[in-house]
């Protein structure tokens, strides 16, 4: 009798254990699948914003929560010229950028409450992973872009942002 109870036990434990790890992974799977990714000129990328840096023209997908800049680009295999990531924050700070589960080079442009380029990181390469780069002064807003756009466009430091 005690030998069928202690079975019976360690049949529920180990169902239940089943069941909440089915759980956690659906939960996962649902929250990666409902990501908000609509194509529209660049793969993985909502391009709903217009915005002018110095004198060049991008189409970005404008973020805003803590896990949309988060997630940043990562996992989308790659972005067209002049299209780009744009990250808006509650507040200015030293905000990093890493290059956790890229697949491309990036240039990213920190800028500061006033809109101006504060600091710009060029080719920025995936194998730099773990390293996180700050700007040396506070910033509001980062621009993610296809690596060599900076030099093409001859974008520098004061160069503003404009959201249009």
């Amino acid at each position: 009798m005690m030998n069928l109870r202690k079975r019976s036990i360690i049949y529920v434990s180990i169902c239940f254990f089943i069941i909440t790890i089915a759980y956690i992974g659906l939960n996962a799977l649902e929250k990666y699948e409902n990501r908000k990714v609509i194509v529209v000129t660049s793969p993985g990328l909502t391009l709903a914003e217009e915005i002018m840096v110095g004198e060049t023209r991008f189409s970005v997908e404008k973020v805003d929560t803590i896990e949309e800049r988060a997630r940043g680009l990562s996992g989308i295999k790659s972005i067209k010229e002049n299209n780009g990531l744009l990250f808006v924050f509650d507040r200015v700070g030293t905000h990093g950028i890493w290059m956790k589960e890229m697949f491309f080079s990036i240039d990213v442009m920190w800028f500061d409450k006033e809109g101006n380029i504060i600091f710009i990181k060029e080719n920025f390469s995936p194998s730099s992973y773990p390293e996180v780069v700050y700007p040396p002064e506070e910033a509001l807003y980062i621009l993610e872009v296809k690596a060599g756009m900076v030099e093409k466009h001859q974008i520098k430091i004061g160069d503003r942002l404009k959201i249009l």
